[in-house]
């Protein structure tokens, strides 16, 4: 009886209420503090009906648990938690936020007084997880029989999608507001990041990643929320064959579309999740495409908030933050391309050497560059838009040809090209104008002044010129001359301009002409070619030629001077020299045996012991002078043979150098024995050296020292040994060596001015012959002669000559 009256209560409280009426319908209601429904107070069961049949969310609480009766309108409110906590304990079924909405349950029930929260910010954990959400609701007092407040009447409106919409948007708005007129995407990149950084709660962490180097990898460019190049921000991704373990599917994205990531903490450990403490659990990897073409230019990584849903709106949002992030780099990329094109297009014509103009079909001026502001003296500010003519009011005016070529170009949209001169000015110029396609004129004038001035100076030079110049083309016809060619062969322009220069060529350099010409058709130049012309008298006479080709011009250009003359005194000066050769040769081989019968004679009378005192220094005397004779043959045989045979040869040996000198010295002081010669000798002597040119050499400076000084005072020589080498030096005082003779000094016949009479007897061959054999020993020598310190002759001789070994 009591079940029968038990379910006939529970027919007429739930009559209907969709899902939630049938759940409570079937809830075994005995089992739960608020009892059978047959003993539930009027007030209550009025409530319960009235909720049920409610399209807005409420959940009626009664009892001093506050258990939960909620209509179908309040499901999507619970989420996992329904249907398992119809009739529990608010207190448990919202623990998670308890400590924020308990209070206002309390303050109804204890004062009894309606109570409203707009928009009010909770985390459920109603999803599996704790969830941003935001609620109005209204909290309503339910009175019991006993006149208290027996439960709490909660209506609720979530406003989580109106709210997130809205933030959405805001976030959207101050993206495109951020980035409009942004040229570059350097600049463009740090707008987007500071835009995505200030909306932490729905983009916690954003990887912006371009792709480079032709599609085979892709480089971050943005990172908001995490540091680059870190686990999960690395610098660069290889995309052609990613190894295993990249952290965003890049390549993926690029070929296939946006990827939706989940478990993000088991893939890449804990990221960062904005505001909360919790890891991001999904993240969406969108492809950056360009809106005109479909190729993607790059990928945006945008991780999902750990306290939101990735629900639909979710997702779109985020594709609406990656198309308007694909469209400022899409418009940067193009900018900067224009920009770049631009700037190449600038920088051709400030690096061309004309000037340039550019005017539009009204004339009007719309891009100039530097030089055409140093050629007209106009900033460049003063002249864009300006029409031409305004500018330039005298370029209409004759003779100048802009008028009527420019004209001409606009009208019949053809090229030009011509020559103006400024008289007044002293200025040329070549202009060429060229059509554009949007029926203006591109115009470029190259300043040519100087160089038709340099053509004006070069004709003048041409006919003023001593020396023959023409121009010839590779047939050999004369192309052009200059008067010269008259003056020297006596053939005019005219006549040299019908002929060839094979016309006028003597016939044995034919063949060698030809050659010549095939070297300068492989464009080389031919040098100090000396051939024969037939003057217009029918002699010949000898030019020297030096012949370029010209380029570009099918020409060669050819300056010929006039050497006949200088032929002739060479040659006469070469037979003269070999005359001379000669006869130094005869003489001196020829002076050789008489002088040395002499010798051999007075050596002979030396030794016997019959001769007196003045018969014994007649001797020495015959001797001595036969001596020196002997040296001067030498001499002269030397300067034949270094003349004729290109140096003198040597015979080395070892010896000792202070030896070899103190040997020379005795033989020097008997030829001067009234002198004082001084010896000094250090170091190490031995070497290797001819000892007779050695001999040769110290004789002849010492001698010429003794001829060269005054005979009161003292000749120095000095020998000394250092390392590898030996010095010798040796000292006179007296009257130095004028300048302009010290330049010459070790030429042949070379004689200086002399304090005695014995200077003047020298042929002047000494110091050419102690050259040589310095020269032949590998040696140098110096000299310093000054009023103060005298002269000095310094000889460096290495110990073993150049070929010889230590």
């Amino acid at each position: 009886m009591m079940q029968e009256r038990e379910r006939q209560a529970v027919e007429r409280m739930f009559p209907g209420g969709g899902e939630m009426g049938a759940r409570m319908r079937a809830h075994d209601w005995s089992a739960t503090p608020l009892g059978p429904v047959s003993t539930w107070p009027r007030e209550l069961r009025t409530v319960v009906g009235m909720v049920l049949a409610n399209h807005f969310p409420m959940n009626l609480l009664w009892g001093p648990d506050l258990l939960q009766l909620y209509n179908d309108a309040y499901v999507p409110l619970m989420g996992d938690k329904h249907p398992h906590h119809l009739a529990q304990p608010c207190r448990v079924t919202w623990a998670e936020i308890w400590p924020q909405v308990g209070p206002r349950f309390d303050r109804v029930l204890t004062t009894g007084i309606s109570a409203t929260h707009q928009q009010t910010q909770l985390f459920l954990h109603r999803h599996g997880f704790l969830e941003e959400s935001y609620f109005t609701d209204s909290y309503a007092p339910l009175w019991g029989e006993s006149g208290q407040v027996e439960g709490v009447l909660v209506t609720v409106v979530e406003n989580t999608e109106t709210l997130l919409a809205e933030r959405r948007l805001r976030a959207l708005k101050d993206l495109a507001a951020e980035t409009v007129g942004v040229r570059t995407w350097s600049e463009a990149r740090g707008r987007v990041g500071e835009v995505l950084g200030r909306n932490p709660l729905d983009v916690p962490f954003a990887l912006l990643y371009l792709v480079e180097d032709a599609g085979r990898s892709a480089e971050l460019s943005l990172a908001v929320g995490m540091s680059p190049g870190e686990r999960a921000s690395p610098a660069r991704v290889a995309l052609e064959a990613p190894p295993p373990g990249e952290p965003w599917p890049l390549a993926d994205v690029l070929l296939g579309g946006e990827v939706r990531l989940e478990n993000l903490e088991a893939r890449l450990g804990p990221l960062p999740g904005g505001p909360w403490p919790e890891t991001p659990r999904e993240a969406l990897v969108l492809p950056l495409r360009d809106g005109e073409r479909s190729c993607c230019s790059g990928v945006l990584v945008l991780g999902a908030s750990p306290r939101l849903r990735l629900d639909a709106a979710y997702q779109d949002y985020l594709r609406l933050m990656a198309r308007q992030v694909s469209t400022v780099l899409a418009r940067c990329v193009a900018e900067e391309a224009r920009s770049a094109a631009h700037q190449r297009a600038t920088d051709i014509l400030e690096s061309l050497g004309d000037a340039f103009l550019a005017v539009d079909r009204d004339w009007r001026l719309t891009h100039v560059n530097s030089n055409l502001e140093r050629l007209t003296k106009l900033d460049r500010e003063r002249m864009l838009g300006q029409r031409l003519w305004d500018l330039w009011p005298g370029l209409e005016q004759p003779p100048l040809n802009f008028w009527s070529e420019y004209q001409r170009s606009m009208r019949e949209r053809v090229p030009v090209r011509f020559l103006d001169a400024f008289a007044g000015h002293d200025i040329w110029t070549e202009t060429r104008g060229f059509p554009t396609p949007d029926g203006g004129l591109s115009v470029f004038i190259r300043d040519v002044s100087e160089q038709k001035r340099a053509e004006a100076e070069r004709d003048r030079i041409f006919n003023r010129s001593r020396d023959l110049l023409c121009e010839v083309d590779f047939t050999g016809l004369f192309r052009r001359v200059n008067p010269a060619w008259s003056q020297v062969l006596g053939w005019s322009e005219a006549e040299l301009l019908r002929m060839g220069y094979q016309d006028i060529l003597h016939p044995e350099s034919l063949d060698t002409c030809a050659e010549h010409m095939r070297t300068l058709g492989r464009g080389e130049a031919v040098m100090n070619v000396d051939v024969r012309l037939r003057h217009v008298d029918g002699s010949y006479r000898w030019l020297s030629w030096n012949v370029t080709p010209e380029p570009n011009k099918e020409l060669v250009s050819a300056v010929g001077r006039d050497v006949t003359e200088a032929r002739r005194a060479a040659e006469a000066q070469r037979q003269r020299s070999d005359f001379e050769k000669q006869l130094i040769g005869i003489v001196s081989h020829d002076l050789r045996n008489p002088l040395g019968a002499i010798s051999l004679g007075a050596q002979a009378l030396l030794r016997r012991e019959v001769l007196d005192a003045a018969a014994t220094r007649a001797v020495v005397r015959i001797l001595s002078v036969s001596e020196r004779a002997t040296r001067l043959v030498r001499d002269l045989l030397d300067f034949t043979q270094a003349r004729l045979g290109g140096g003198l040869p040597i015979q080395v040996r070892t010896l000792d150098f202070h030896v070899l000198t103190r040997q020379a010295l005795d033989e020097v002081q008997m030829g001067f024995p009234e002198r004082d010669f001084r010896l000094e000798q250090r170091g190490d002597g031995r070497g290797e050296w001819d000892g007779d040119r050695i001999s040769q050499l110290l004789t002849n400076l010492v001698t010429n020292a003794a001829k060269y000084s005054p005979a009161p005072s003292s000749v120095s020589v000095s020998t000394r040994g250092e390392g590898d080498g030996m010095v010798l030096e040796v000292h006179n005082q007296g009257m130095p060596i004028a300048p302009e003779l010290r330049t010459r000094l070790f030429q042949p016949l070379q004689r200086g001015q002399g304090q005695n009479a014995s200077a003047a007897r020298s042929v002047g061959l000494g110091l050419y012959i102690v050259k040589h054999i310095v020269d032949a020993h590998g040696g140098a020598i110096e000299v310093r002669s000054t009023d103060e310190e005298g002269t000095t002759f310094t000889v460096r001789l290495p110990r073993h000559p150049p070929g010889k070994s230590p």
